[in-house]
């Protein structure tokens, strides 16, 4: 016995996405028990597209900068446990990401959720991303009602060319 309590395969985990989940089709494609809850925002956090993905590009990621004024939008999303892991599969944990709690802030106040951060030395400041993975990150922000200013900031970012590779 491995001394950790039994979890059910069921229960639902609170997942903060901030990149291309945040689109609940694309969510689903990968986690169908994903259920959106509401918009949250990361604070002390920039939103980077830096991470290298397996084409090469540009992928979102979070950095912790620990001034107040910063903050990553997002939505909250709860999911269960085996749909969890098949997301971690799809994302590279262990290999590009690593899975970080934080916490968020919500209308309903602060919540602890899990997260994707770049692993060190899985960044490059120089990547673009390509436009249709921008596509699917700005379809999330607009279909959740993140904020137009921060959705704008988004938008602005510089692409690459490429087709749906990754």
């Amino acid at each position: 016995m491995s001394g950790r309590p039994e979890v059910d395969a069921h229960e639902n985990l609170p997942y903060f996405a901030y990149g291309s989940k945040m689109s609940t089709p694309r969510l689903r494609a990968r986690a169908p028990s994903a259920r959106p809850v509401g918009i949250a925002r990361l604070p002390a956090h920039a939103h980077r597209w830096h991470k290298v993905g397996r084409d090469g590009s540009g992928k979102c990621d979070v950095v912790h900068t620990g001034c107040g004024k910063d903050g990553v939008w997002g939505v909250l999303f709860l999911l269960g446990r085996a749909d969890q892991r098949a997301l971690d599969r799809a994302e590279g944990l262990g290999v590009g990401y690593d899975r970080r709690i934080v916490r968020v802030e919500t209308e309903a106040g602060v919540r602890a959720a899990w997260t994707y951060c770049a692993k060190p030395g899985q960044v490059n400041a120089a990547l673009r991303p390509k436009a249709w993975y921008k596509a699917h990150v700005l379809r999330g922000a607009r279909e959740h009602g993140l904020p137009a200013a921060y959705a704008r900031t988004l938008d602005a970012a510089a692409t690459v060319a490429g087709d749906d590779s990754d």
